[in-house]
């Protein structure tokens, strides 16, 4: 797969390739900072020359992962204001917009009090893809610079990712993948057409909304000695008739994007055809967590070099949930591994209790 910038990459391998970040800032880039949405997409020739018809994107375009690593680092844990601030000016729907259920108020959730209904935008994406929120275990950050076909380009290769597989292909064969893969959770194509490159979605946390969890994270002899809490998973859960605290922990990797975080969440039980599934929610009462990782980034087989928060801990009163990014890194080819055990907390009108959860890569 061509990829513009290559030269740049060649001088500067670490910078480019290799990214991460630990936390995220609590301030929002300016829209338009990083990478174009107006960008025109074409194949190029030989000589450089535009073949066919070129299209205007709906998309950020980025011209190397080092880019792409500035664009998100201020938005990591960014609040919900901040990324759609980011996203104004963007021209597109962005998939963490798509997926929004918009119940994260107490005006909002009390609106929709007594029904057991998708509401803000998750109807259209259960009705058009067949996926929700809970279908991409990554923070809002890197949702929000997708567009809400979860497309963006990063050097010469425009990536697609899906709630199982992110696809690479040339910009120019755009419609071919969306031929093949048309909804957010199409199975992959199975022609072995070389113009498309699959990889999978790697993740920590099993999916709840099918019996057929995402791919998960596989023992290697290349990773960083595990930490796992035997019978502790990346879920956990404190019932309360149709509401529930909801804790994760989870480590996911996209290929070009990795990701290492926990979440505290309250969420009500809800209906979509003859589906049930859980959806964030506003609560009164307070949500917390506290976490401690061991956890390593580097390319697809090593080395690790160490990322990320050693511990941390937070706590909010009248929220619909209380999130961390642990760690992040941008760069082809690489993912994070290890550990991160996290203890959970609600106290509201409806229960109050804990629970625990565990990542391990």
């Amino acid at each position: 797969m061509s990829r513009p910038g290559s030269r740049k990459l060649s001088l500067f391998p670490i910078a480019l390739f290799l990214t991460p970040l630990f936390a995220g800032c609590e301030s929002a880039v300016a829209p338009g900072q990083a990478g174009g949405p107006g960008t025109y997409l074409c194949k190029m020739g030989p000589d450089g020359e535009c073949i066919g018809t070129p299209t205007l994107a709906k998309r950020l375009s980025f011209g190397s992962p080092e880019e792409l690593h500035a664009y998100l680092e201020p938005l990591q844990d960014a609040s919900k204001e901040a990324l759609m601030a980011a996203e104004e000016g963007n021209g597109f729907e962005s998939l963490r917009a798509y997926l929004d259920p918009n119940e994260d108020t107490e005006e909002a959730a009390r609106l929709n009090e007594g029904t057991d209904g998708a509401t803000g935008n998750e109807g259209r994406a259960l009705e058009n893809d067949g996926v929700v929120r809970e279908d991409f275990p990554v923070g809002d950050a890197f949702l929000s610079a997708l567009n809400h076909r979860g497309e963006i380009q990063v050097g010469g290769s425009l990536f697609k990712v899906t709630r199982d597989y992110v696809y690479e292909i040339d910009p120019a064969d755009l419609a071919l993948l969306n031929e093949k893969v048309p909804t957010l959770s199409s199975p992959a194509p199975t022609d072995g057409d070389p113009r498309i490159q699959i990889h999978v979605v790697e993740t920590s946390l099993q999916r709840e909304s099918t019996a057929a969890a995402a791919a998960s994270l596989a023992p290697s002899s290349a990773s960083l000695s595990r930490d796992h809490v035997a019978g502790v998973s990346g879920n956990c859960y404190v019932y309360a008739g149709d509401r529930r605290m909801h804790g994760k922990s989870y480590i996911t990797n996209t290929f070009f994007y990795a990701e290492a975080g926990v979440a505290t969440e309250w969420e009500r039980r809800k209906k979509f055809l003859w589906w049930t599934y859980w959806s964030n929610t506003w609560q009164s009462g307070t949500l917390s967590y506290s976490f401690n990782s061991n956890l390593g980034f580097g390319p697809w087989t090593g080395p690790w070099s160490p990322i990320g928060l050693p511990s941390g801990s937070n706590a909010q009163a009248g929220t619909s949930s209380v999130r961390k990014t642990v760690a992040w890194g941008v760069g082809f080819g690489i993912r994070i591994r290890g550990s991160v055990h996290t203890h959970h907390t609600v106290s509201n009108s409806n229960v109050t209790g804990s629970c625990d959860t565990d990542a391990s890569a």
